[in-house]
């Protein structure tokens, strides 16, 4: 993902700064959801596999990057 379109975005929840998730950040969220752990905010169950992501400031909402696609 391009820098500039980072100063951009924003979390629509917290309307914080999105960042691109770190590896041990990805690494966690891929465990979870091979354990069946991960859950979006609708309560539904993460099964897309996902490349990367992006993250808000207090690393309370991750959105997954799906297809070079956040979602």
């Amino acid at each position: 993902m391009q820098a500039w379109l980072l100063d951009l975005i924003q979390c629509p929840i917290t309307r914080e700064p999105l960042r691109v998730a770190d590896s041990p950040r990805l690494g966690s969220l891929h465990a979870k959801q091979a354990a069946g752990q991960l859950f979006n905010r609708l309560g539904t169950k993460v099964n897309e596999e996902f490349e990367g992501g992006l993250i808000n400031a207090s690393h309370t909402w991750f959105y997954p990057i799906v297809n070079g696609i956040p979602s």
